[in-house]
């Protein structure tokens, strides 16, 4: 990330906001809730499917109408 403080940066744009300070749980415990790979491919579904479910374009525009 850019140092706000660099003489080089140009000043008509604004520093980065500052991030503010979080906790988080170690790697390990995140990954431990993953599922294994073998179970993931399991549960896979065609993209085909997951697209034919999915609203045409033309069904959306309808919505809002």
């Amino acid at each position: 990330m850019a140092d706000p403080d660099d003489p080089s940066r140009d000043p008509d744009v604004p520093p980065p906001p500052k991030l503010p300070d979080v906790e988080s749980p170690p790697p390990e415990d995140v990954l431990d809730e993953v599922p294994p790979k073998e179970e993931l491919v399991k549960r896979a579904r065609p993209a085909d499917e997951i697209v034919e479910e999915q609203p045409s374009v033309e069904e959306l525009l309808d919505r809002d109408r």
